[in-house]
Formats: C-alpha cells, sequence, structure tokens
C-alpha cells in the first residue's frame, strides 16, 4: 500500500505544479498586456498583446459605402498617423550604439526611447531601429532633417513607424507559401 500513496501524492504534486505554471503565464500575461497598454498610451505603436479585435474595429464600416466583396477588397490600410512620436531609421551604421542614435535624435527634440533591432541568432545589429521622441511635432522634424543624411558613408532612411502586421508566422503575409 504504500507504493499506491506515494504515486497519489506525486499526482498531485504534478498537478499542483501544472496549476502554478499556469497562473504564472497568466500573470506574465496580464504583465505584457499592461507594457502594451503603457506603450500605447505613451504614443509608441506596437503590436496589441492577446487581444483579438473584429475586422469592424479596425476598419470601421462607413453606412454609405458599398459592403461588396470588390468594395471591400479595394479598402487601403490607413497611413501611419500624424501624431505618432514613433520613428523607423533604417541603413545604420553597424557600429552605432543606443546612445550615439540618442544623441543625432536629440538635436532634434527629447528622445524617450532607442530600441536597435537584433539579429536573434548572432545577437548583432540588424542595421535599423526605432526611436521614440518627446512628442509628434519633434518626431516630424527629426524625420524631415534627418532623412537622406550621411552617417559613416551610409544615408540614412528615417520614416514614421509603421504598426507591425499579426502573422503568428512571423513571415510575410504577402508571400506564396
Amino acid at each position: 500500500m504504500p507504493s499506491n500513496q506515494k504515486t497519489t501524492s506525486n499526482k498531485r504534486q504534478r498537478e499542483q505544479d501544472q496549476k502554478e505554471r499556469a497562473a504564472e503565464r497568466v500573470a506574465r500575461r496580464n504583465e505584457r498586456k499592461e507594457r502594451a497598454a503603457a506603450r500605447l498610451t505613451s504614443g509608441q505603436v506596437g503590436p496589441q498583446i492577446a487581444e483579438f479585435a473584429s475586422p469592424d474595429d479596425v476598419f470601421p464600416r462607413d453606412p454609405a459605402a458599398s459592403t461588396t466583396p470588390s468594395a471591400i477588397a479595394t479598402r487601403s490600410r490607413p497611413g501611419p498617423s500624424a501624431t505618432t512620436r514613433r520613428i523607423y531609421v533604417g541603413n545604420l551604421p553597424y557600429t552605432m550604439d543606443a546612445n550615439s542614435i540618442a544623441s543625432l535624435f536629440a538635436q532634434h527634440g527629447s528622445v524617450a526611447d532607442v530600441h536597435i533591432v537584433l539579429d536573434p541568432v548572432g545577437r548583432r545589429p540588424r542595421g535599423f531601429a526605432f526611436v521614440t521622441m518627446g512628442s509628434p511635432a519633434e518626431a516630424q522634424a527629426a524625420i524631415t532633417e534627418l532623412d537622406g543624411r550621411d552617417v559613416d558613408g551610409r544615408t540614412l532612411r528615417v520614416n514614421q513607424a509603421e504598426a507591425r502586421e499579426s502573422d503568428p508566422s512571423r513571415g510575410h503575409s504577402d508571400r506564396p507559401r
């Protein structure tokens, strides 16, 4: 009989461990949602975490517009808002770090955040970054002044950051598979 009690307590322990891990996952998910909400209220553009919006929330229907399939297919995605503070910076020299990028953009206003995108395998810079400015006006001024500027032999590409497409496969949704 003692072996039977041992397996029962092991089973209870495993079940308890599973419940604890599930609770930890829920807590981490809630923390990510809170951080995403804070980024959204501060004007940063990024994907929503575990939020499933209906197409009507993303593209509100215009009662005057036709809802035929051909009319729906011709609707375009809204462009970046003029009130965004987040900027895409492309064609960066690989030697630039967050401080040097921040000092470059600080000439045109206050810099709230610099995020350099790294290669997931080698953890090296991929040559582009996202900069969050203090206000939309400062962001627009930085775009106007820095787009096309030569930095260490590379011509910068600076424009408003666009919202990321939500593709669960992390691939490109416009390419055939």
